[in-house]
C-alpha cells in the first residue's frame, strides 16, 4: 500500500503529538487512542492518521492543558485541518516538505529562520 504525502505529514504530526502527550498528560498516543476507542469516540483501534488527528481536534483533548507546547500543538493541529500547515507565518511561502516532515510544528520557512537566527523554531519537544 502506498503512503500519500498527506499521510506522511499526518504521521509526523502524530509523532510530535505523542511526545506532547507523554510530557504533559503522562500518556502515550496509544493510550489516548485506546481511551477514545473505549468511549466509542473512535470506531476502530487503528484509525487512519487523518481520522485520528480530526478526532483529537474535535474532542478537545489538547484543551485540557495550558502549557505553551500544548498550545502550539493545538495551533499546528488547527493549521493542519485548515490546510495551512506548511505555509510560513513570516512570509507566506511554502515550508520545504522535508523540513515539515521532520519538524511539523515549525511555522517558518528556511529563509525566515535565517533572518531570525536567535529565534528557535517552534517545537513541541523540550
Amino acid at each position: 500500500m502506498r503512503i500519500t504525502r498527506d499521510e506522511k505529514l499526518a504521521r509526523a504530526l502524530l509523532n510530535e503529538m505523542d511526545i506532547t502527550f507523554q510530557r504533559f498528560y503522562h500518556q502515550t498516543l496509544r493510550d489516548v487512542v485506546q481511551d477514545l476507542t473505549i468511549h466509542n469516540v473512535l470506531k476502530t483501534a487503528e484509525p487512519s492518521p487523518q481520522t485520528l488527528l480530526r478526532t483529537i481536534r474535535q474532542t478537545g483533548i489538547l484543551q485540557m492543558h495550558s502549557a505553551s507546547p500544548v498550545a502550539r500543538m493545538r495551533d499546528v493541529l488547527d493549521r493542519y485541518s485548515r490546510g495551512t500547515l506548511g505555509t510560513c507565518t513570516g512570509c507566506g511561502r511554502p515550508i520545504a516538505r522535508r523540513d515539515l516532515l521532520h519538524h511539523p510544528s515549525w511555522l517558518l520557512c528556511a529563509r525566515c529562520r535565517k533572518k531570525q537566527p536567535n529565534r528557535v523554531p517552534a517545537r513541541t519537544l523540550p
